[in-house]
């Protein structure tokens, strides 16, 4: 083992959930090209996405079938002449990263859809789109899956936030205002570059476990065991070094 890591004041938290995330949701990565465009236009993938959840919240979620002559029907209709059928892009799959950036890091996303940088081979630009899927069960009353997230800050703080948005711009969660106001729901609008938040998301996505990242519309039920609306209760989870934070996600249909 490693001495430095022996000489240093080490805690590893595990924890054992009912359900994992990775039995509930499949992901996959699509690997799209498409011609140069000639003139500076909004390029055209194929995707449909439903129209609600896009404009409201920034979901993109495949609301119809893409079109057959498009980058994202070319990439249908190669992989399922592979054999892998089951990475076939489909009505209520979900886009949640482009090229790594997913879609919590503002317009990242948007950005590597529109950008010309990444070049294939036979000189056509090319991105690199992860879905994720629901595989739980069909069964109407189970609506979506529960997972914990645990966040960590390094050092000490002794200057705490006057307002419970303020701790949380410390961790890096960045909430719908609208749902907030309106019904005291604290859905995920966006992560902080570089903050703990965004420390989890990256070492999850890069592992291998993008289901396991925190994303767009994820409703945070409680942190440290405290309820959302025990607002003076979670003030005072926060200002701790390390959190558990307990999250909703929502089954998504067309």
């Amino acid at each position: 083992m490693d001495q430095e890591l022996l000489q240093k004041d080490v805690r590893i938290t595990f924890e054992r959930l009912k359900t994992a995330m990775s039995s509930q949701w499949e992901w996959f990565h699509a690997l799209l090209i498409r011609d140069r465009q000639e003139v500076n236009d909004k390029p055209s993938w194929g995707f449909r996405w439903h129209g609600d959840l896009f404009e409201d919240n920034g979901i993109r979620l495949m609301e119809e079938e893409p079109s057959s002559e498009s980058p994202l029907g070319e990439w249908n209709r190669n992989i399922t002449g592979e054999g892998f059928a089951n990475h076939r892009v489909t009505t209520g799959d979900r886009l949640i990263a482009v090229n790594g950036f997913l879609d919590t890091e503002g317009e990242e996303l948007a950005q590597e859809l529109r950008s010309e940088e990444k070049v294939h081979h036979d000189g056509r630009i090319t991105v690199k789109c992860t879905f994720l899927r629901w595989t739980g069960p069909r069964d109407p009353t189970i609506e979506g899956s529960f997972f914990t997230v645990l966040l960590m800050k390094l050092g000490s703080q002794s200057i705490h936030e006057t307002n419970l948005q303020g701790e949380f711009n410390e961790w890096g969660l960045l909430w719908n205002e609208e749902d907030l106001e309106d019904d005291n729901e604290f859905i995920l609008k966006g992560v902080v570059t570089e903050s703990p938040a965004d420390e989890w998301n990256q070492a999850h996505f890069c592992s291998g476990h993008p289901e396991c990242c925190l994303l767009l519309g994820d409703q945070l039920l409680d942190v440290n065991g405290i309820e959302v609306s025990d607002e003076e209760g979670m003030q005072v989870a926060l200002r701790n070094s390390r959190i558990s934070c307990r999250f909703f996600r929502a089954r998504l249909e067309c």
